[in-house]
């Protein structure tokens, strides 16, 4: 599950970054900062999703699904 989740946040932040204001919405409602954003994209960091908040693991799930077309 982690993989998954972390494959769709990446491509998430990678759709992110054509706008930096979008990046930092992006950010803000997923409680992290930009820096975290960019170090989980570029360093490919492991994101546990059982230790980001509740509402950003609902965020970055939905957002995966609409990226996938369902």
């Amino acid at each position: 599950m982690a993989d998954s989740f972390y494959e769709r946040f990446r491509d998430c932040v990678s759709d992110a970054e054509k706008g930096d204001e979008t990046l930092g919405s992006l950010a803000s409602a997923m409680g992290l900062s930009r820096d975290q954003l960019y170090r989980i994209r570029y360093e490919n960091a492991k994101v546990d999703p059982d230790k980001l908040p509740l509402y950003a693991q609902v965020l970055g799930t939905t957002v995966g699904w609409l990226l996938e077309g369902l």
